[in-house]
């Protein structure tokens, strides 16, 4: 029997290592919410692909937690990062009694997880912010990546529990409205090309 991981796992640790490895190349350009919403989003699928119960699991555990980040602290950060990326193409910020906190993502120069004051929205004014430093969050999210691969190679139940959950997790959209399927089937025949 082979000792392999999960299909589903190999496929997603060589994407988004080759997607960083290309990414944080980049420069000048610097991507970087970007690189940022692939790190939360790798984080989330490997927090599915562990079975752990919350998505932000993987990032609170194993990127932010190592260096000193509370989970009360790291969570709000995946959230501020991850949800605002998601669906503003910016970082929330986050208020704490009454304060107002920049979720800075830096991309070499600013010091990972430090509380540092600038004019972070260019408008003038100064504020606290709290720095993402994303060669960081790289380089402690492959090495997560390395560790597991290197568990699931050592662990059979691992990996049954991976892979049966990769099964269950397998993203799909179900077309269930009789017009959407009708004009689905149409557009699916009317495009249809051989290669």
């Amino acid at each position: 029997m082979s000792n392999d991981p999960p299909h589903a796992f190999l496929v997603l640790k060589r994407q988004i290592q080759n997607d960083l490895k290309h990414i944080l190349t980049l420069e000048p350009g610097y991507p970087v919410y970007t690189v940022a919403l692939l790190i939360c989003i790798a984080s989330e699928a490997l927090s599915k692909l562990l079975g752990r119960e919350r998505e932000s699991s993987v990032f609170e555990n194993e990127l932010l937690a190592k260096h000193g980040a509370p989970r009360a602290v790291a969570s709000i950060l995946f959230n501020a990062v991850r949800h605002g990326l998601a669906h503003f193409f910016d970082t929330k910020t986050v208020v704490i009694d009454g304060q107002e906190f920049v979720v800075v993502i830096s991309w070499k120069k600013l010091s990972h997880l430090k509380v540092i004051t600038g004019d972070w929205l260019h408008n003038g004014v100064s504020q606290p912010g709290i720095c993402l430093n994303l060669h960081t969050l790289s380089e402690d999210l492959n090495g997560f990546l390395e560790h597991l691969e290197g568990r699931l190679r050592a662990s059979p139940k691992l990996r049954r529990a991976m892979a049966q959950r990769s099964r269950r997790l397998q993203p799909k959209i179900e077309c269930k409205k009789d017009s959407a399927i009708r004009v689905w089937k149409n557009f699916l025949k009317n495009n249809k090309h051989e290669m």
